[in-house]
């Protein structure tokens, strides 16, 4: 079983997020990218979507530094 409340956020930059942009071909305006690396929200469901391996988003890694 998931706990959810102990997954972390994934840590990413901004050249990622534009790098992401590209490959989900829609664009991040520079709100979009200030909001998503301000709060916790959207990168913590990323985590999410990373446990479950959805493959259609599953774009960031769990480790970034293991690039």
């Amino acid at each position: 079983m998931i706990n959810y409340f102990n997954i972390k956020p994934l840590n990413f930059t901004e050249s990622e997020l534009d790098e992401f942009s590209r490959y989900i071909g829609l664009p991040l305006y520079n709100e979009d990218k200030e909001a998503i690396l301000k709060y916790n929200g959207f990168r913590k469901a990323l985590a999410i979507i990373n446990k479950h391996s959805f493959y259609a988003l599953n774009y960031f890694p769990d480790n970034p530094e293991s690039k």
